[in-house]
């Protein structure tokens, strides 16, 4: 839940290319990265030692649980204890927060608090795990503001693992009540006892088919910072994942620029704020 500050430089279209001293910018945004919590899949193949087949065969027979259902915990993988719990984590630490030195994080900080003046929006994958997060992780927001959080596939990881598959078809939104695994009772109840509805009524459904296998990684980032930089609001906090944000960073920072987020991931819940801006360079190309 640490909260890191970016400083982009502006860059073109034409990737990897800074044009911070060229170019004419147009439009600015201010972006929050959070990612999201750890999930079942993180939890089966992730840190790999002597306990790794363990966790591989001990998530696999919880899988078969579920087999005559239409829960998973594989395909579309949702937060696991640990990534629910470090949502909870980070929903504390944005509530608890007091203002310090440094006037650029406090700004941040209030955005996710849903006190700041500034407009915002909440863009958040369309998988699970991110979803959750998002509505766990933004509660002390959600509760301010009431708001509906905008659901987009441009921001969901590609990729042919089985975590990256949703069960549901396009412009459904995944099930995130009444599977065991989630301890749905718990995870989601603050939404039923303070505002009487399910907790996926508070996305808007807003879904677009994005085939894993045909989509190109760059157009894909593409649409999705098109998408960005069409919303009204000043500020966009973008619920999603490690690798689709590292392909972010990497595409859109100078390709001369050394930084850490174009060769590490951001951690589980971990979140990072920058300002984007796009214009047009000294031969009027944009």
């Amino acid at each position: 839940g640490n909260i890191l500050q970016v400083n982009s430089k502006t860059v073109s279209k034409k990737h990897g290319v800074d044009l911070s001293s060229s170019c004419v910018v147009q439009k600015s945004k201010t972006i929050i990265f959070i990612r999201h919590g750890r999930s079942f899949w993180n939890y089966m193949v992730n840190d790999v030692d002597i306990t790794t087949p363990m966790r591989i065969w001990s998530t696999i027979l919880k899988e078969v649980l579920y087999i005559t259902s239409e829960q998973s915990i594989l395909f579309d993988s949702p937060l696991n204890q640990d990534g629910i719990q470090q949502a909870v984590d980070l929903s504390y630490k944005i509530r608890e927060y007091k203002p310090g030195d440094d006037s650029y994080i406090n700004s941040i900080v209030s955005v996710l608090q849903g006190v700041s003046k500034k407009s915002s929006i909440i863009m958040v994958s369309t998988l699970r795990r991110a979803m959750e997060t998002a509505a766990i992780g933004l509660w002390s927001r959600l509760d301010k503001t009431n708001e509906r959080l905008h659901m987009s596939d441009y921001i969901r990881e590609l990729s042919p693992n089985l975590d990256c598959r949703s069960l549901k078809p396009e412009n459904k939104i995944p099930d995130m009540t009444g599977s065991d695994c989630l301890q749905a009772s718990r995870l989601m109840s603050h939404f039923e006892r303070d505002h009487g509805y399910e907790p996926t009524k508070i996305f808007d459904g807003v879904r677009r088919k994005v085939s894993n296998s045909t989509a190109h990684e760059i157009e894909y980032l593409d649409r999705a910072v098109g998408e960005i930089f069409s919303l009204p609001q000043e500020v966009v906090i973008l619920c999603g994942h490690s690798l689709w944000f590292r392909n972010f960073f990497r595409c859109y920072i100078g390709k001369d620029v050394e930084h850490v987020s174009k060769e590490r991931k951001l951690h589980n819940c971990g979140v990072v704020a920058f300002q984007m801006s796009y214009g047009t360079d000294a031969a009027g190309k944009s």
